[in-house]
């Protein structure tokens, strides 16, 4: 029997064993589907840390005086900055959006975090951290824009501590990040 090849399938490498791009192995996954075990986990942040903050309500302890003269000195945070948290495993806020600037977010702000992470990684000894599509979610970036900003953030970056990175991506996404994925993925020595 004569089988033909369908010329629009083609092997992707990527897979569940994630891409290669510089020095990192990169998986995109689901939520519910971590691949690896982190140290670190990103998280979407605005200036103000509204999109972080948890919807119970405290009763203050301070004076309302107080309350309120630090709310009025309260500056907000510089777009593209990235801020550690106080849970374990470890925090980092990257604040990508402006709520009160059009558009939201930038592609600057989402290069300045994602330089900032790897930069906190490696000076924390990080080797595997989980990351969502900065800037994906609520400021509609592209996902094509967002992993052309990834990859070339791993290639400015001198990593020498991290080792892997977890794209959290919902599972409708996780075909197309994958595809995008390997083809920056570094050139593959054959054997």
């Amino acid at each position: 029997m004569n089988e033909q090849r369908n010329p629009q399938l083609r092997l992707l490498r990527g897979g569940r064993n994630g891409s290669l791009i510089g020095p990192l192995r990169v998986i995109a996954a689901p939520p519910e589907e971590p691949p690896f075990a982190v140290a670190a986990t990103v998280v979407e942040e605005d200036t103000w840390l509204v999109l972080s903050a948890e919807p119970e309500i405290n009763l203050p302890a301070d004076h309302p005086v107080r309350i309120m003269t630090e709310l009025l000195e309260a500056e907000p945070l510089a777009p593209g900055s990235v801020v550690a948290g106080s849970k374990a495993p470890l925090q980092l806020l990257a604040v990508v959006y402006d709520l009160g600037k059009e558009p939201i977010c930038r592609t600057e702000w989402v290069a300045s975090a994602l330089g900032e992470v790897f930069r906190i990684a490696e000076e924390r000894n990080i080797s595997a951290l989980a990351l969502p599509l900065l800037g994906v979610r609520h400021g509609r970036l592209p996902v094509p824009v967002f992993v052309d900003i990834f990859a070339n953030s791993i290639r400015d970056t001198p990593l020498r501590h991290l080792r892997k990175v977890w794209l959290s991506v919902e599972a409708e996404l996780t075909r197309e990040v994958r595809s995008l994925l390997e083809a920056h993925a570094s050139p593959r020595m054959e054997k």
